[in-house]
């Protein structure tokens, strides 16, 4: 169930808000929370407590800032959830406070087997980070393969903050940090143990929108070396502020002809660098991924 708009009478909402509390069967409940109006969030608590099919939850509010009542409402209904019931979080499209962040997240620890948690366009900054990287670091055996951090007000320090927390997540594939535009080439460097760590798995790391210039792609290369899991690096090159001397350093990673032993021990497992369909890469480049792609590579 999908709420995206409401009528204005609020004897008509009350009415939706106490069919819904009744509902067993539903898995999945996304919710604008300003359409609530003054019915408010909190009447749901029945729907969230009672409903052992609910595994699923989505808030946005248009941009708008959520306010404390709201951010309380949201942090209470999670809470009620049974303990490990929720595959997806998500938060879309918020301006949260500190405080509000932090009542989520620790209303989210009881919940590790989250398989996906998107806060795109939720503006949760560096301390949101750090709020999210304990979480995460607490987290027993998670099951996290989905994290969408685009458009979050993230810095340098705050993504040192969330990799800490990260690297507790053995079953990423999919980070998504596209908008960030404070995060450089420095804050990229701190993903560099997650990347080289045989025990993680991540396919898909997607940097739409970061300036990195060429120190940052020599910092990425030099954490992909060796890393026999990412596939997708994603970036659009105009963003990115790359010149020659940025995808020569992806040239090497993919293949380093200095001697035998490291054309052999280039990373031969991405497939693709740059924009989807490696549009804009070096046309080089572009037919060492094609290889990488090869069955029989």
């Amino acid at each position: 169930l999908y709420i995206d708009s409401l009528p204005e009478e609020i004897e008509r909402i009350e009415a939706l808000i106490e069919g819904i509390a009744r509902n067993r069967s539903i898995r999945k409940i996304g919710i604008i929370s300003n359409h609530l109006g003054d019915a408010g969030l909190s009447k749901l608590g029945d729907f969230f407590r009672r409903n052992e099919n609910l595994s699923g939850v989505a808030f946005a509010t248009n941009n708008m800032n959520i306010g404390r009542e709201r951010e309380r409402d949201i942090a209470s209904l999670v809470s009620q959830m049974r303990p490990y019931s929720m595959t997806n979080f998500i938060l879309y499209n918020s301006t949260i406070s500190n405080e509000g962040f932090s009542e989520i997240c620790e209303a989210l620890r009881p919940q590790s087997q989250i398989d996906v948690f998107d806060l795109q366009g939720s503006h949760i900054g560096s301390n949101g980070c750090v709020t999210m990287g304990n979480m995460l670091s607490n987290w027993h055996a998670p099951r996290l393969r989905g994290l969408d951090l685009s458009d979050t007000s993230i810095d340098d320090g705050g993504l040192q903050a969330l990799v800490e927390g990260m690297v507790n997540c053995y079953n990423m594939e999919v980070v998504q940090l596209s908008g960030n535009r404070s995060i450089t080439a420095a804050g990229l460097s701190s993903l560099s143990p997650f990347l080289q760590s045989e025990s993680h798995s991540l396919e898909t790391l997607l940097l739409y929108g970061i300036n990195f210039g060429n120190d940052g792609a020599m910092i990425l290369a030099e954490g992909l070396r060796g890393n026999k899991f990412l596939k997708e690096l994603i970036f659009d090159f105009e963003t990115a502020g790359m010149t020659p001397i940025g995808w020569s350093a992806f040239s090497r990673l993919l293949c380093d002809t200095s001697t035998i032993n490291t054309t052999y021990l280039s990373n031969h497992k991405l497939t693709r660098i740059g924009c989807y369909e490696n549009e804009g890469s070096p046309e080089g480049i572009q037919r060492l991924l094609t290889t990488n792609a090869s069955p029989n590579a």
